[in-house]
């Protein structure tokens, strides 16, 4: 259950550099789920939904620099598209 947290899957997913930036990222709403923001870093993630980061979150550079240096860190999360599952 603990690997189905947002904060969780939008680490593993190489969004965020450790888990309390992506728990920083998700309070400051910056991450979206099936096209709605979510805030609670506690959200869990089923199976076959969208997490997407909002444009502004995509533009940072720490967030690019994650993205270009690491994929996601487990076989049931893809990336596609720069950000989304």
């Amino acid at each position: 259950m603990l690997e189905r947290r947002l904060d969780n899957v939008v680490y593993r997913l190489g969004l965020a550099r450790t888990r309390l930036m992506a728990r920083q990222m998700i309070a400051h709403q910056h991450v979206l789920v099936n096209d709605e923001t979510v805030t609670i870093s506690s959200y869990l993630v089923s199976p076959g939904e969208k997490i997407d980061l909002k444009e502004g979150a995509l533009a940072m550079s720490e967030v690019q620099d994650e993205m270009a240096a690491r994929q996601p860190t487990v076989s049931w999360l893809r990336r596609e598209n720069g950000g989304e599952r």
